[in-house]
């Protein structure tokens, strides 16, 4: 554009200055008409491109914008697919939640029943070895008591009060041999 103002410019310039020759006025009207031809075609050319550049601008954004809408649509639709995700998994983490915090109490609890247990059950076993000691005692206490009944005097003292033959003997004995079944039938083995 520049170049034609300046042309023109030049042109307009001309009659007044003589020249030397109208064949030079010819050519310069020949070079100057060419030149404007040359400018024409290239504005139409620079038009031509801007208008398809316009166009191709205009349906780029007419996609993009379709795009923007879609994206938004999406994101809309993929935005409340994720928030009821998130809600759901909420939900599962309050009930783990709360399934985790029962079941450390219950564990808590285990644990303090297992050793109250246990030192309960120490307590007791204890108490039975205790008794097994002092049934080990009875046992042999009443050995020795039946030994000596049966050993001692105690038949003869018997056996000198009774006036028949010795029957009252035979019945000490059955006794003593009955209290000897008893004692072992009572005794507690620790096996």
């Amino acid at each position: 554009m520049k170049n034609i103002s300046v042309f023109l410019i030049v042109l307009l310039a001309l009659p007044s200055v003589s020249f030397a020759g109208e064949k030079e006025l010819k050519n310069a009207l020949s070079k100057a008409q060419y030149m404007l031809r040359q400018a024409n075609a290239e504005k139409i050319s620079v038009e031509k491109d801007k208008r398809e550049v316009q166009l191709a601008f205009d349906e780029y954004k007419k996609n993009a914008e379709k795009e923007r809408k879609y994206a938004e649509k999406g994101s809309k639709k993929a935005s409340e697919k994720l928030n009821a995700k998130i809600g759901a998994y909420k939900e599962h983490y309050e009930e783990l939640k709360a399934n985790f915090i029962a079941l450390r109490k219950k564990h808590r609890d285990l644990n303090r029943e297992n050793s109250d247990l246990a030192g309960e059950f120490a307590l007791e076993k204890k108490k039975f070895g205790l008794c097994l000691a002092n049934n080990h005692k009875l046992f042999d206490v009443n050995k020795e008591i039946l030994g000596k009944y049966e050993n001692k005097g105690f038949f003869s003292i018997l056996k000198q009060n009774e006036p028949m033959m010795g029957l009252s003997k035979v019945q000490i004995e059955n006794l003593v041999q009955e209290y000897q079944y008893d004692n072992e039938d009572l005794l507690v083995l620790d096996y």
